[in-house]
């Protein structure tokens, strides 16, 4: 992690049932404002609106069960619409500004987060101020998407440069806990020299 002077934390994000809650009007929405045509649009709204399910319970069928939200896990173009609707949350990194986030080389541009799919890690300075803007955006996020924040299962990881009282009021804030170490796909976090077995689960995918 970088060594920039006021500290740095990195925040991995766990989203409650994420495919199941996404909401389908945030998902038109963003269809439109990407510019896709209107009857690509209805055809994508068609293929994932209004499924009934039918629970089997003790060899009997419940009643039908109308979905409300949410995109089928196992659909090819599940994970494509869920990259869609978080643009919302790049967006909203985008409009607090370029200043937000961190510098991996000098003079280059910062990076606030990353995304794949449900998967989310954000990087930020360990500022009060600029957590809290993390948080508003967070919150803004979940609302328009219709997600909600598993505090239980997220976690972040501070570089040795943050005091600890700075610490608490940051764990604190965003009622998230604090950890050594941390994986994001695959890839580890910590702020202990990683070793050669850290990366073994990397090293044996590529051998396959």
């Amino acid at each position: 992690m970088s060594k920039a002077d006021d500290g740095m934390v990195a925040i991995k994000l766990d989203m409650e049932q994420a495919y199941d809650s996404m909401c389908w009007k945030t998902l038109h929405k963003m269809l439109g404002i990407l510019g896709f045509p209107k009857q690509f649009m209805d055809l994508v709204m068609e293929c994932i609106m209004e499924p009934r399910y039918a629970i089997s319970i003790n060899g009997g069928i419940s009643n039908w069960i109308e979905g409300k939200s949410g995109f089928h896990q196992g659909c090819p173009l599940s994970p494509f619409l869920f990259i869609i609707c978080s643009q919302l949350l790049s967006n909203g990194f985008f409009s607090e500004g370029q200043d937000h986030g961190i510098r991996i080389a000098p003079n280059t541009q910062r990076i606030s987060h990353l995304l794949y799919a449900e998967d989310v890690l954000l990087f930020s300075d360990a500022k009060v101020k600029s957590i809290k803007k993390v948080k508003n955006i967070l919150v803004d996020y979940c609302a328009w998407t219709g997600l909600s924040l598993n505090t239980q299962k997220s976690a972040l990881i501070f570089n040795k440069s943050v005091n600890i009282r700075r610490r608490k009021k940051i764990v604190r804030l965003l009622e998230i806990k604090q950890v050594e170490e941390m994986e994001y796909l695959g890839t580890k976090f910590a702020l202990r020299k990683l070793k050669k077995t850290d990366f073994k689960g990397l090293l044996d995918h590529e051998d396959t």
